[in-house]
């Protein structure tokens, strides 16, 4: 683990957010990914340098549980 000692130093961390159907990574699937690249200058959190964010399909059913904690529920046609 590399630590930040100058606070002058300026780092780009991104951050990573993944939801899916559920827990298990045999039988559930990724429902979106998301990131952000984040600017750390001067031993601070500074601006938000980038995002993206994309629902990706998946023709697993969403629980019902995961409709509620994620907001994301099923599309069908």
């Amino acid at each position: 683990d590399e630590q930040i000692e100058d606070d002058d130093e300026e780092v780009v961390w991104v951050v990573f957010d993944i939801e899916t159907t559920g827990l298990s990574t045999l039988q559930d699937d990724i429902t979106q990914l998301a990131a952000q690249a984040i600017l750390w200058k001067k031993g601070k959190l500074g601006e938000v340098l980038g995002k993206y964010n994309t629902f990706v399909y998946t023709p697993l059913p969403i629980p019902y549980n995961v409709q509620q904690l994620t907001g994301i529920s099923s599309f069908r046609n």
